[in-house]
């Protein structure tokens, strides 16, 4: 009896390995579903504001727009009709902080200008005096007429419109910014809708920017979930490693003891082997002794029944 069951290997290494590897797979998976969320709700605001964009635009009649290229045309009644379409628009849409249309310059096609925006019903509304008047342009409770608060009028320069390929872009068709983007006005997520005549030519765009903040925040809240997900997943992973861990070294301490009792099985074995060879076979030997002397005759005659 000297088989012995073989004690398994310390798997300690393996589950660590097995929960590294889930882990690992669990941070993958919810980052691709994250990446999938986002994408769709960034597709839904995108698809958002190209409605609001491309409606708005097609409120805005071309001839009025014809009529205002320098300053003084805030006065005209056609710069009235065009802000009064774009302020409906503006704040028919809570999450939507600017709303202006530009156009490229008719000497120079390489730069933009600006024709209207929703708050300008009065350009100089902001630098008045009369701060009980002042608009509050982008919403954020603070009046900064140097800054995002700043109002337009007719045929005022839009340098950054440069930077801007979408801007450009636009007298092609409707379409958003690639990506958020930030500039003197804050960061902002943009929509643009051409504005075309009636032969069907871009004579201006419309732009639509919404705040980044508010997207960030949704997606932010969107993150969450996958993070307490992430957490949760690898917590159980980790306390069924745990339990694996205890279970095994439980099995290996049973293992133990069996071969600890086979060992001593083992060595009683032996010592009766020993005891078997030493004392019967003596005994035996003795025996054989005797019965060969009786067979030669060293006792006497065996008497005759």
């Amino acid at each position: 009896m000297n088989d012995k069951i073989k004690k398994s290997k310390s798997p300690v290494w393996i589950a660590v390995i097995v929960l590294f590897i889930s882990i690992i797979v669990a941070i993958f998976a919810s980052r691709l579903l994250y990446q999938y969320t986002v994408t769709l709700l960034t597709d839904n605001l995108r698809a958002r504001l190209l409605t609001i964009s491309i409606t708005a635009a097609a409120n805005i009649d071309s001839k009025d727009l014809e009529a205002l290229s320098v300053e003084d045309d805030w006065k005209k009644p056609e710069w009235a009709n065009v802000v009064n379409k774009l302020n409906k628009a503006k704040y028919s849409n809570e999450d939507i902080v600017f709303m202006y249309i530009f156009r490229k310059i008719k000497d120079n096609q390489t730069q933009m200008e600006f024709v209207a925006d929703a708050d300008s019903i009065n350009p100089y509304t902001n630098t008045s005096g009369n701060i009980s008047k002042y608009v509050d342009v982008n919403r954020d409770g603070k009046i900064e007429p140097d800054g995002p608060d700043k109002l337009q009028w007719p045929g005022q320069l839009y340098p950054e419109a440069v930077d801007i390929p979408e801007a450009f872009g636009a007298y092609n068709g409707p379409l958003t910014s690639k990506d958020l983007y930030t500039d003197d006005y804050g960061t902002v997520l943009t929509g643009y809708a051409p504005i075309k005549d009636e032969n069907e030519n871009t004579v201006a765009v419309l732009a639509t920017d919404i705040k980044a903040d508010d997207f960030s925040t949704i997606t932010t809240q969107t993150l969450w979930p996958f993070i307490v997900f992430i957490a949760f997943l690898t917590l159980v992973i980790s306390i069924l490693t745990l339990i694996i861990i205890y279970i095994w070294k439980k099995y290996d301490k049973y293992l133990e003891i069996i071969n600890n009792k086979l060992k001593e099985a083992n060595e009683g074995q032996a010592s009766l082997m020993h005891f078997m060879n030493h004392q019967i076979k003596g005994r035996f030997g003795n025996a054989k002794n005797i019965f060969a002397e009786l067979m030669t005759g060293d006792y006497g005659v065996m008497p005759a029944d």
